[in-house]
């Protein structure tokens, strides 16, 4: 089943068309009436409705002053196609119904009228289907580095075992032991560790 979206274009685009043809019939017929014969006549709608419609294809791609040329060329020339197609109207009676000169000339100058605002409305559902189809921009990556692992926690012997280490160099594990006040397995236990690690151990964190 078409999208919402897609039954809105298909709609404006047939009432465009619609609004075209009868805008260009009506157009046709003034230039007939003003001597232009068949053949030039049928380039008055172009040169009306069609370069109408191309400003305000520009208009919808320009902003502030820049959009001001082509602002000016849509207003004046939707004005003549609107002062066109009433000059072209005329009243014709259909059974009971009689219109007046300023009604049927109401009625005639519609199709211009709605070719604008149709074409507008194109233009609008266009830039909003566009806007839809964008796909939102990924969040930036946190710039904080993530936390180094931690340096791994030592028992308060050990810390001071470490510090009697690295300032009185290599001792056997008794001496170690009567340094940090520890029993002598504790400090021979360190100090073999200390004697594989090397002579510059990793820092250390006390245990709380």
């Amino acid at each position: 089943m078409p999208s919402t979206g897609r039954l809105e274009r298909n709609a404006l685009r047939l009432m465009l068309v619609v609004a075209i043809a009868m805008s260009a019939r009506a157009l046709y017929d003034v230039g007939v009436a003003a001597g232009l014969g068949p053949v030039l006549a049928a380039g008055l709608p172009v040169i009306l409705d069609g370069f109408a419609i191309l400003a305000a294809r520009v208009v919808t791609r320009l902003s502030g002053r820049a959009a001001t040329y082509p602002w000016t060329l849509l207003v004046l020339l939707g004005a003549v196609s609107v002062w066109a197609n009433a000059l072209h109207a005329h009243p014709v009676t259909v059974g009971a119904l009689t219109l007046t000169t300023w009604q049927a000339q109401a009625v005639a100058a519609l199709p211009p009228v709605v070719l604008g605002f149709g074409f507008h409305l194109t233009q609008m559902v266009s830039r909003a289907d566009a806007k839809a189809q964008v796909p939102e921009p990924e969040p930036a990556p946190d710039p904080t580095p993530e936390p180094g692992p931690e340096p791994p926690s030592r028992s308060p012997y050990e810390v001071a075992a470490r510090e009697a280490w690295l300032h009185h160099g290599p001792m056997t594990g008794a001496v170690l032991a009567e340094r940090i006040d520890s029993s002598l397995a504790t400090g021979k236990r360190l100090a073999a560790k200390f004697r594989t690690e090397g002579a510059d151990p990793a820092p250390v964190t006390t245990e709380e």
